[in-house]
């Protein structure tokens, strides 16, 4: 048996014949050696049976006005969100959870040897300590939108073409 399971695709692939050469051959090995997978297989090969056996009926031709509306429905019974108060209090504390690790990290670049040894009035040691701070806090955010631009594109992309599809 080999290390590593085929994925739920690949054993689909192997049972519908889709998997050619290598693939196949990989997969099939394992299925024949591995309890677990040889299971999966069988379920699959039981519902497809299962599937065969029903009467081939149209779907109703409301289905789908059915199904959006109990989602639309579903939607209703949330309720309301928090409201502009609610969203007020959340940015509040987000700003001042913010100013309030800017703060400390402003205190702790300052006690860094290269800052420690500034000759300066206290309140432009904690200007330039918040400075030094804010500038790092923004930098590390702005990576990390770099980071998660791609995957936000995509998404956005997906449920623009959802939208776009209806």
């Amino acid at each position: 048996m080999t290390s590593e399971h085929p994925t739920p695709g690949e054993l689909l692939d192997l049972h519908f014949g889709e998997a050619r050469g290598e693939r196949e051959s990989r997969a099939a090995a394992h299925v024949a050696a591995c309890p677990p997978c040889r299971e999966e297989l069988a379920s699959v090969k039981w519902v497809e049976r299962s599937l065969a056996g029903l009467p081939e009926e149209p779907p109703p031709a409301d289905g789908l006005e059915r199904v959006m509306s109990r989602v639309a429905g579903n939607g209703r019974a949330r309720g309301r969100g928090p409201g502009w108060l609610g969203l007020s209090a959340a940015g509040a504390a987000g700003v001042g959870g913010s100013a309030a690790v800017i703060y400390g990290l402003g205190a702790w670049l300052l006690a860094l040897p290269p800052f420690a040894q500034w000759s300066v009035l206290e309140p432009a040691r904690i200007v330039s300590g918040f400075g030094l701070a804010a500038l790092a806090f923004f930098a590390v955010g702005s990576f990390v939108t770099l980071a998660l631009a791609p995957a936000l594109l995509i998404e956005a992309e997906s449920r623009a073409r959802a939208l776009a599809g209806r």
